[in-house]
């Protein structure tokens, strides 16, 4: 009997060049370092905390972020707390409508340095190591609710692209679809904004992934909460920001904003093509959208907008729902269409209300394994308008003008 596993599901995905979503905010985890107010007999010690599975902390507010990640007596915020505060200040306009995160998780890392061995042999390490930043992304799929990854306070990125890749990809497989996004390095004071175009682009390029993505570091609170509360369907540069007042975000040149934009950066900016000014971000990106030339633009995959990217996943979260309960059922050619008919009468709902463009879905038998089932699929996202192009002919004056009269 060609068994080799115990029961389970597993999803794969093909990409080409060429549960929450419209109810409820994307759940991040946060992962940072800090310390830990920890209580122990009475007593408070603010120290850092072992990166285990029992030092995963639910946040409500940012008074609870407070309470736990601020040091007694401080009148600055730390890293963490800076960008917890943001992401609750643009969250709490939508808490209590349809949207609204609930809650964030946070995974602090430490933060002291640490040395091991004695006298001519002993090593020290500055934390956070890229090995804890390894160790809590390892935890974050412990929180099965949970669609964001908010990664702080790393300094070299690309000594954890390889682990955060593999990651995303095992827990995609079992259905858990997550997003990295990655406090972005800061624009040097001697660098200008196309340098720093430049070195983010070549960031991204040595990323290059649909599930990671860099952010405007100033306002990475801010931005993680706008993505959160978007609905998956949307683009998250459409909807403005209600905690951000205009005249916040950098003012960028033309050609400063363009070459930021094919960085692949997601940033923020005062958009004045409304009739109404509005702070928004500029485009939803991912680090597989960053291209450091413009010969390279067109090897971008059909994925690199995460308005593309959190479709689909929203989509394959929800025929998960469906297709789970036959793991283990009996397999007839009568239950097999029951479940194929709820999974096409979902994806026909969500062509009709303009959330997807087309679909291709069917459900069989392995031929090789009696015992796997085979769903297959294609689903083609809703694009988002981002260009508007006008053209007019101005003709020539009558010579007459009573003509008009």
């Amino acid at each position: 009997m060609p068994i080799e596993k115990a029961p389970y599901i597993r999803y794969t995905e093909e990409t080409s060049v060429v549960d929450y979503g419209i109810t409820n905010a994307d759940i991040p985890v946060f992962i940072a370092p800090t310390k830990v107010n920890v209580t122990n007999e009475s007593t408070t010690t603010y120290q850092d905390v072992p990166i285990d599975k029992d030092h995963i902390y639910l946040i409500n507010s940012f008074k609870e972020a407070e309470t736990l990640f601020k040091q007694a007596g401080s009148t600055t915020d730390n890293e963490l707390l800076t960008h917890l505060r943001q992401y609750f200040e643009e969250n709490n306009y939508y808490f209590g409508d349809e949207y609204g995160s609930p809650y964030a998780y946070v995974i602090p890392l430490p933060t002291t340095a640490t040395t091991t061995g004695e006298g001519g042999d002993a090593v020290t390490t500055q934390h956070p190591t890229g090995n804890d930043f390894t160790k809590a992304i390892d935890l974050v799929t412990m929180k099965k609710e949970t669609q964001m990854i908010a990664i702080l306070g790393i300094t070299d990125i690309t000594s954890i692209k390889t682990e955060l890749a593999t990651e995303l990809s095992l827990e995609s497989q079992d259905g858990f679809l997550r997003i990295a996004y990655i406090k972005a390095p800061s624009k040097n004071d001697n660098e200008t904004f196309t340098e720093y175009a430049s070195r983010i682009a070549t960031l991204n390029e040595a990323i290059n992934n649909t599930r990671i993505c860099l952010v405007e570091p100033e306002f990475f609170g801010y931005h993680l909460a706008k993505i959160s509360n978007t609905p998956y369907y949307i683009e998250p540069g459409y909807l403005p920001f209600y905690s951000v007042d205009l005249g916040v975000f950098p003012e960028l040149t033309k050609d400063e904003r363009d070459k930021l934009c094919m960085s692949g950066l997601i940033f923020g900016e005062d958009d004045y093509t409304l009739t109404e000014p509005v702070p928004r971000i500029c485009l939803g990106t991912s680090s597989a959208f960053g291209r450091s030339s413009r010969t390279n633009y067109g090897t971008r995959v059909v994925d690199a907008l995460l308005h593309a990217r959190r479709n689909v996943d929203h989509q394959v979260r929800e025929i998960y729902k469906i297709v789970a309960p036959q793991l283990k059922r009996n397999e007839t050619s009568v239950i097999l269409r029951y479940v194929q008919d709820e999974v096409m009468s979902y994806l026909d709902s969500e062509l009709a209300n303009g959330r997807i463009m087309q679909y291709e879905f069917s459900i069989e038998e392995s031929s090789l394994n009696p015992y796997c089932l085979l769903v297959k699929g294609k689903i083609v996202p809703v694009n988002s308008t981002l260009a508007i192009e006008f053209k007019n002919t101005i003709g020539a004056p009558y010579t007459i003008a009573s003509d008009y009269v």
